[in-house]
């Protein structure tokens, strides 16, 4: 089942680590249907040339898994940054805002590790 959230707009008045979502859109990643996310844009801090400081984003996808799970990750840091996340999660807006600031803790601990 396709993930429809509302009130998306909310999360851009929220700071995750210093840092404020300017744009919240759907990107469709491929050919395929089940390949679309909503993205959360944080934009660059500084000069934005490395690391923490670089443009993140921060993706949703909005379709599940074989288990029903929703991913949540950032971009480029796959590996180190998922969450796999249930509907109810999700739809827990203050619960999903958790969900994104502890993506984002992990996103700076592995810059930090570097």
């Amino acid at each position: 089942m396709e993930l429809v959230i509302d009130g998306l707009d909310k999360l851009k008045h929220i700071t995750y680590h210093a840092r404020t979502i300017s744009d919240i859109h759907i990107d469709k990643r491929g050919r395929y249907s089940n390949a679309t996310s909503y993205v959360f844009t944080f934009p660059p801090i500084g000069n934005g040339l490395e690391g923490w400081n670089k443009k993140m984003e921060v993706y949703l996808c909005k379709f599940p898994d074989p288990n029903d799970k929703y991913e949540l990750f950032v971009m480029g840091l796959h590996g180190v940054t998922c969450h796999w996340l249930e509907l109810e999660e999700i739809k827990d807006i203050v619960v999903f805002q958790v969900h994104i600031i502890s993506t984002m803790s992990k996103a700076k601990k592995y810059w930090e590790t570097l």
